[in-house]
């Protein structure tokens, strides 16, 4: 039965408002339009949020690995902050290509990073020193450092033409993808979609508090 409170809840997020743009697959998703502007069936997100949650859940208790993806920048902070209560590894903006498919040699890369820091962080910070690589190499590698293994699942917060890379990577080693999608999102095969307004950050603080609550349960 659907929960009609959860139902206005997602209403007031605005999670339902879907862009000008839509691709025709996202058609079963839409409930209706209004001045050109797409509305989400908040039944269907719903259901869809429920599928993917329980994936998670599943996940979770048999002590696999989820790593949380974001490659918007307006993300960054909540996804940090989420990832680290989680204890889960992250992406935040830049995504590492090979990242999955080239993980056992990227590892020595991630392994390489921890030492250099472990020597390095201190000095600099103590005298206040610019080291532009070291940066670049922190914003790739912080939130991956203590993944040993390929995920068994994949966080991914917006699935967009910019993001198809990632997604074929997990479909090359069969890694199940969980997604937001919005109606302009390319037909990606992914499979767990979730048609939302993927710039409704109430919707993403609402999902990632659910994720860390999943992951703090017994």
């Amino acid at each position: 039965m659907i929960n009609q409170k959860k139902i206005k809840q997602f209403q007031r997020m605005q999670s339902h408002i879907g862009a000008v743009e839509i691709n025709s697959w996202m058609f079963p998703y839409v409930l209706g339009f209004r001045d050109r502007v797409p509305f989400f069936n908040v039944e269907e997100t719903l259901i869809a949020t429920q599928k993917a949650l329980n994936f998670l859940q599943r996940v979770h208790k048999e002590k696999g690995t989820i790593l949380l993806v974001n490659t918007n920048p307006l993300f960054g902070p909540l996804v940090k902050k989420t990832a680290l209560l989680a204890n889960v590894p992250y992406v935040n903006e830049h995504w590492i290509g090979g990242l999955l498919t080239n993980w056992q040699q990227l590892k020595y890369s991630v392994h390489a990073f921890q030492k250099f820091e472990t020597f390095i962080a201190k000095l600099l910070k103590k005298n206040t020193v610019a080291f532009p690589k070291y940066a670049k190499a922190k914003k790739r590698f912080e939130g991956i450092q203590k993944m040993t293994s390929s995920p068994d699942v994949l966080v991914l917060l917006q699935a967009t033409t910019a993001h198809k890379h990632i997604i074929d990577e997990a479909k090359r080693l069969k890694i199940p993808v969980i997604s937001c999608v919005d109606t302009y999102a390319p037909n990606v095969e992914i499979e767990y979609p979730i048609p939302v307004n993927v710039n409704s950050k109430a919707f993403f603080h609402f999902l990632c508090h659910i994720l860390v609550k999943i992951r703090n349960s017994a």
